[in-house]
């Protein structure tokens, strides 16, 4: 859960018995706001021990489960089920032979992204290939500028990961996940302030990312990673946190037995009833938005006994 808007409210409704359903929360990031920790919560499902340290130190009261990272299974695929990387970097348009660094920001393309692939272009080692997302304006910037080569958005990222020799991000989102599922190192680069610097900390805790600062810079750091590249442990990504939600929902349903035939989900089933299950806790997306705070202010006014969380008093 990134935002915690809804995890909130559904921690306050379970901790007024309005809530009688199961309230499961997870966490996508390796760093931890303290809005995104429920105590009242049934589980919080976390990618890594780094994270379970920080869901603990911020509560003694919360429940927490390592499960591993909720990636897709084109981006954790067999090194001999991949196409070779020469064929892929014909098929997308990429240098064939210079080192390629894959430079990620987000479906916004916001940051120092120009500043980062100027650093890249400099250091002579890698071509960098900007992932701008939706932000066609860097697009623009990054092939004016003749930095590189820019690519708007596009669902073909497994490709390009596989296709590249390194990434390098500025927030520590979902792409890193991706990279470090496709055997990628993962480097740290002129990081969003706030959460994008926390998540790059945590990570390279975590031994998963390191951090190019201005003692080393980019040259001598991408050099190391290539030597001794990360791999990321299978536990990562060899678990599906959907199995726990349904292992749950299955203990859950034989303590209260209902009067029906029981039946067995296959596995495709039992994700769908576990993303089901996550929905309720995932809808928080919204409350980054105009849209989620206008819904959020009317249930919090309408609802006296509701309380918000102190970062929400603001309203």
């Amino acid at each position: 859960m990134t935002y915690p808007l809804a995890g909130q409210v559904l921690g306050k409704l379970r901790s007024q018995s309005k809530l009688e359903v199961p309230l499961w929360i997870y966490l996508t990031d390796f760093s931890v706001h303290p809005l995104w920790v429920v105590p009242e919560a049934d589980m919080h499902l976390v990618l890594h021990q780094v994270v379970a340290d920080q869901v603990h130190a911020l509560s003694v009261f919360a429940k927490v489960r390592v499960s591993g990272s909720l990636v897709s299974p084109a981006f954790t695929r067999r090194p001999a089920d991949k196409e070779p990387k020469h064929e892929l970097r014909s098929s997308l348009g990429l240098p064939l032979k210079q080192p390629i660094a894959l430079l990620v920001a987000g479906s916004w393309g916001v940051g120092k992204v120009v500043q980062t692939a100027q650093e890249i272009l400099a250091s002579g080692r890698a071509i960098p290939v900007v992932m701008c997302g939706r932000n066609a304006k860097l697009v623009t910037d990054i092939k004016r500028r003749g930095l590189g080569i820019a690519i708007g958005w596009t669902n073909a990222m497994h490709d390009y990961m596989n296709a590249a020799d390194v990434l390098v991000h500025n927030a520590g989102g979902m792409s890193s996940l991706e990279g470090l599922a496709s055997g990628l190192p993962v480097l740290s680069m002129n990081c969003l302030p706030g959460h994008g610097q926390a998540n790059a900390a945590a990570m390279e805790s975590a031994g998963l990312a390191r951090h190019v600062d201005t003692t080393l810079g980019f040259a001598a750091i991408f050099e190391q990673v290539l030597d001794k590249p990360v791999i990321a442990p299978r536990s990562l990504f060899g678990d599906d946190p959907s199995d726990d939600v349904c292992d749950f929902l299955e203990r859950d349903a034989r303590a209260k037995p209902l009067h029906t035939q029981p039946v067995q989900p296959s596995r495709g089933m039992r994700r769908k009833v576990a993303v089901g299950a996550l929905g309720v806790t995932l809808i928080a997306v919204f409350a980054v938005s105009p849209i989620g705070v206008a819904v959020a202010k009317p249930i919090y006014r309408s609802h006296p006994n509701l309380t918000p969380h102190p970062s929400f008093r603001h309203w």
